[in-house]
C-alpha cells in the first residue's frame, strides 16, 4: 500500500500542507546559497565555461529525487501517479525556455536564484525580482492576444517514461549513469577554459563529492532490483466504476477552494472541447490512453454536453473515484457563465454573481438600489385652537 503522498489528497486543510514546502524550500534556498548561487559571477560563469557549479548542483539534485522516487516508489511508499505532472505546451516551452535563458545571460540570474541573491544582500538579484514581476503581469495582460501561440502544439502529460517505454527505475538508473558522463565532460572542459583564460580551475570533485556520487550511482543500481517484482495485472478483474453525481455550484465551489484538487475530464466532441470547457479540463481523446496513470487520489470529474448516460469503457481503468456533472457543460453555463437574476435572494445573488466573476473575469456588478418615496408622518395636533 502506498504511503505517500500525504499531502494534496484532501485530508489536510490547505495551509497545513504549505509546512513541509516551506522546510524543504528553506533547507534547498540554503544549499544554493552555500553554493555561491546568491552571486552572479558564479551563475554567469557556467556560460563561459570555466566554472559549472551550477550544472553540478542542478543535475545532482535532480539525480538525488529521481533516484529517491524510484526506491520510494518500488518499495510500494510512493504512488508514482499521485505525483502531480504539469501538461506539456511543446511550442510554449521552446519559447519560454529561451527568453528565460536570455534572461538568465542578461541579468545574471534565474527566478528562483534572483531571490537567493537579494536574501544575500545583493541588490541585483531585487532587480531581477522586479523584472520577473513586471514580465509576469504583461504576460498575464496580453495573455488574449497570445493565448492562439500560448496552446499551440499541446501534447498533454508526457514524461520520458511514456515515451521511452521505459519503468521509472531504468530510467532513473540511466540517468545517474548519464550524470557521471556529464560531470566528467564538465570537468574538462572547466580545465579547458579556465587556462584559455589565466584562471585557477575550480576543484570541486573532492574526495567527498566523489564519495557521494558513486553513492547515488550505487542507489540507482539498486533500485533496478525492484524491477524484479512482478506488477500488479489486474486489469480483468476491476470492479465496476461506481459514479457519483455533482452539480454545477459543487462543482464551482471545488474548483474554487483546490483547483488541483480534482481533475476534469470533458466528454464532449474535440472541437467542441477545443473551443470551450470547463477550467483546467482535459480534452478525453487527448488523455483517453492515459486513464489509467492519473493519480488515484484525487477525483475524476467527467461531463458531456447536456448529460452522459453512458460513460467510456477506458474510465473502468481509472482506480480513485469518479464524478459526473449533472446537466453537463450546459448546466455549467447555465448557472456558472450566465450572469445571475436579480430577482434571487440577496443572499444567493452575491453568491452567484462572485461565482460568476471568478470564472468569466468580469467586474462584479451589483444592482441599482431601488429608491422609494420617503413618507413624512405629522403629529396631529391635539386640543382646541385654531387650525
Amino acid at each position: 500500500m502506498n504511503l505517500l503522498p500525504i499531502f494534496g489528497t484532501g485530508q489536510f486543510p490547505l495551509a497545513l500542507e504549505f509546512i513541509p514546502a516551506l522546510i524543504i524550500g528553506f533547507g534547498f534556498g540554503f544549499v544554493l546559497e552555500r553554493s555561491g548561487f546568491g552571486r552572479a559571477s558564479v551563475l554567469v560563469a557556467q556560460f563561459y565555461g570555466h566554472d559549472m557549479r551550477v550544472f553540478k548542483v542542478m543535475f545532482t539534485a535532480i539525480v538525488t529525487a529521481m533516484i529517491g522516487v524510484a526506491i520510494a516508489s518500488g518499495a510500494g511508499v510512493v504512488d508514482l501517479k499521485a505525483i502531480y505532472v504539469p501538461e506539456t505546451f511543446l511550442f510554449a516551452h521552446l519559447v519560454g525556455g529561451f527568453v528565460l535563458g536570455v534572461g538568465f545571460i542578461v541579468s545574471g540570474y534565474c527566478p528562483g536564484t534572483s531571490i537567493v541573491g537579494f536574501a544575500s544582500s545583493k541588490w541585483d538579484g531585487l532587480v531581477t525580482i522586479a523584472g520577473v514581476v513586471v514580465g509576469s503581469v504583461l504576460f498575464g495582460e496580453l495573455y488574449p492576444l497570445v493565448k492562439p501561440l500560448y496552446l499551440a502544439q499541446a501534447k498533454g502529460v508526457l514524461t520520458f517514461s511514456d515515451l521511452l517505454g521505459l519503468r521509472f527505475e531504468v530510467l532513473a538508473a540511466a540517468v545517474a549513469l548519464f550524470a557521471v558522463a556529464l560531470f566528467a565532460i564538465a570537468e574538462k572542459a572547466e580545465g579547458y577554459f579556465s587556462r584559455r583564460r589565466a584562471l585557477e580551475a575550480p576543484n570541486t570533485m573532492t574526495p567527498v563529492a566523489k564519495g557521494a556520487l558513486g553513492t547515488l550511482i550505487a542507489l540507482a543500481l539498486a533500485s533496478t532490483a525492484f524491477l524484479l517484482v512482478p506488477q500488479d495485472s489486474d486489469a480483468g478483474r476491476r470492479p465496476k466504476v461506481h459514479v457519483t453525481r455533482i452539480d454545477a455550484a459543487a462543482l464551482a465551489k471545488r474548483l474554487i477552494e483546490r483547483p488541483r484538487g480534482i481533475m476534469l475530464v470533458d466528454l464532449r466532441g474535440p472541437e467542441a472541447c477545443k473551443a470551450k470547457r470547463i477550467p483546467l479540463a482535459y480534452c478525453f481523446d487527448q488523455i483517453a490512453a492515459q486513464i489509467e496513470n492519473l493519480p488515484s487520489n484525487r477525483p475524476l470529474v467527467v461531463y458531456g454536453h447536456s448529460g452522459t448516460k453512458h460513460l467510456p469503457k477506458q474510465l473502468s481503468r481509472f482506480t480513485g473515484k469518479v464524478y459526473r456533472l449533472d446537466g453537463g457543460y450546459q448546466s455549467w453555463s447555465e448557472h456558472v457563465l450566465r450572469k445571475p437574476d436579480p430577482k434571487l435572494s440577496p443572499a444567493d445573488y452575491r453568491l452567484r454573481l462572485a461565482v460568476h466573476s471568478h470564472f468569466t473575469g468580469q467586474t462584479m456588478q451589483r444592482p441599482a438600489p431601488v429608491v422609494r418615496p420617503t413618507v413624512i408622518r405629522r403629529k396631529s395636533k391635539k386640543g382646541g385652537g385654531c387650525l
